[in-house]
């Protein structure tokens, strides 16, 4: 499935999980085997050119947004939604130097779209899944977690198609009582998943304005301090 919109997907995997059940197969495997974003028509995404040393060069505007900062806060929206999905198992397409969906250039240099993935894989490192409230503002999502030592926590925020530039983060029932080192990491038309800020917080729940760009991807981590 290529689309616009993350929350189509989630959606089409709900129908598609009720016609299973409807039809006697409420325990199949679910696989979406194939996604990603796409917001031109297919005509228009095969223009391209070869250039003199035989590289695939797309020189479209929709390869630079499906590749770029819009692409990367797309993936990002998707990979959240799915975690509550129907979806068993979700195929991004594509992980190589593909021309117009690759993760990576004809040169291997990252695209917008590797960072994406590089940032939700940090979620390993905090796996147990910490509850995160709905935005105010469509468009926003976000997953949380927390290692299992409870000495860390990531928190992935996505900002795809709103307007909005600027959010405030409320963090509440933190589990330190030394306080918690802050670190912000920004993947927008300037940053490559690049640390911005850091800062030491106090207390068991804290809120934190942010300005955002609009699309943009964020990934906050926070890891406990103590004083023994």
């Amino acid at each position: 499935m290529y689309h616009t919109q993350p929350s189509a997907i989630a959606w089409k995997a709900a129908k598609i999980h009720e016609l299973l059940v409807k039809y006697g197969y409420p325990n199949a495997e679910s696989v979406l085997d194939e996604w990603s974003y796409y917001p031109g028509n297919w005509g228009e995404g095969q223009s391209k050119e070869i250039n003199s040393i035989g590289d695939p060069k797309v020189v479209t505007g929709v390869a630079q947004e499906v590749q770029g900062v819009s692409g990367a806060a797309f993936d990002a929206s998707v990979l959240i939604l799915l975690q509550d999905s129907t979806v068993n198992i979700a195929n991004f397409y594509h992980g190589t130097t593909v021309v117009l969906w690759g993760m990576f250039n004809p040169h291997g240099v990252p695209n917008k779209t590797y960072y994406t993935f590089k940032a939700y894989k940090s979620l390993l490192d905090t796996p147990e899944r910490v509850a995160t409230l709905p935005s105010d503002v469509p468009g926003v999502t976000a997953i949380a977690g927390l290692s299992h030592d409870k000495t860390q926590a990531t928190v992935l925020i996505s900002n795809f198609g709103t307007e909005c530039n600027r959010y405030n983060i409320h963090l509440n029932s933190l589990p330190w009582n030394d306080g918690v080192v802050y670190e912000k990491y920004v993947l927008d038309k300037k940053h490559d998943l690049e640390l911005v800020k850091t800062e030491t917080l106090v207390g068991h729940s804290v809120t934190l304005p942010e300005d955002v760009d609009d699309p943009s991807v964020c990934m906050i981590r926070l890891k406990a301090i103590t004083n023994k």
